[in-house]
């Protein structure tokens, strides 16, 4: 008896699977070096990544972030999310763990907006307290408009992400506000 493989679903369910990560097909995945090549997730790689792929690369981090803030299992943030668990786990490398559990913190590269000196800036950090921080700064900014009241800034008084200090002058932040400078929406940059 002689033992044939089927080709025409090996490439449909590679397909499939391309399609689940956020690609058109499994080639348009071998043209940017293979899977191994786009799961490091290096800058290039994710510059040439298609748009679908960074939004589904950019919905797995957000699992990746709601599993560490609510403690809550893979499935289910990856349902949040709206996105498959295989996605996030070819999407997230290490900082998921074999058993579906977030590590504490992880080196994914992100693409993020910041606030620094006076203007919105996009900066590339390595790893998840590069990014809570830019966060929690964006967040105490958008506070501090709310209420007015500085002491939202001042635990951000000399911090900086990707060597950029974060803006805490409270004038500077106003005006930008004013100007229409500042959207709260996502931190997160798709790049292009």
């Amino acid at each position: 008896m002689t033992n044939t493989r089927n080709h025409g679903s090996e490439y449909q369910r590679r397909d499939a699977r391309a399609r689940e990560l956020g690609f058109r097909n499994y080639y348009d995945i071998r043209k940017r070096g293979g899977v191994h090549e786009v799961a490091k997730q290096a800058g290039p790689v994710l510059a040439s990544l298609p748009e679908s792929a960074r939004r589904t690369r950019q919905a797995v981090l957000e699992a990746v972030s709601v599993m560490r803030r609510e403690r809550i299992p893979l499935a289910r943030a990856a349902r949040r999310a709206g996105v498959s668990p295989t996605a996030v786990r070819f999407w997230a490398g290490d900082a998921v763990d074999p058993k579906g559990v977030a590590a504490p913190s992880d080196r994914l590269l992100r693409h993020l907006v910041i606030i620094s000196d006076g203007q919105t800036t996009q900066v590339s950090v390595r790893g998840s307290r590069q990014a809570a921080l830019a966060s929690a700064h964006l967040q105490a900014v958008s506070k501090f408009l709310e209420t007015g009241d500085v002491r939202h800034l001042a635990g951000f008084e000399g911090k900086k992400v990707a060597g950029h200090l974060l803006e805490t002058d409270s004038d500077v932040l106003e005006s930008m506000a004013l100007s229409g400078g500042l959207q709260f929406e996502d931190i997160y940059a798709l790049v292009g």
